[in-house]
């Protein structure tokens, strides 16, 4: 019996050492995750600019170019410049 109690307060030590040890570095972890968060953080296009080069997805440019363009043209049609932008079609 005298034994057991031993294990038991040995494992209890451990596992407050361990508690311990994780709570710091969740303290580590958290201050890093703060720090990012206050950064200054990148807009759409920088984003999209990062995805295209890192995954290497430059075909997907053009698309996204014309798409830009017709909504441009959408976006331009109740103006005065309405009329000119359908002689181009």
């Amino acid at each position: 019996m005298l034994f057991s109690n031993k294990v038991r307060m040995a494992n209890l030590k451990a596992r407050q050492m361990n508690l311990k040890k994780s709570t710091s570095e969740t303290t580590e972890s958290d201050s890093a995750f703060e720090e990012l968060a206050k950064s200054a953080q990148p807009n759409v296009f920088v984003e999209f600019l990062h995805f295209l080069r890192y995954n290497k997805k430059w075909w997907l440019t053009p698309i996204v170019l014309v798409l830009l363009l017709f909504s441009v043209f959408i976006a331009l049609t109740n103006t005065a410049v309405g009329p000119f932008i359908y002689v181009l079609f």
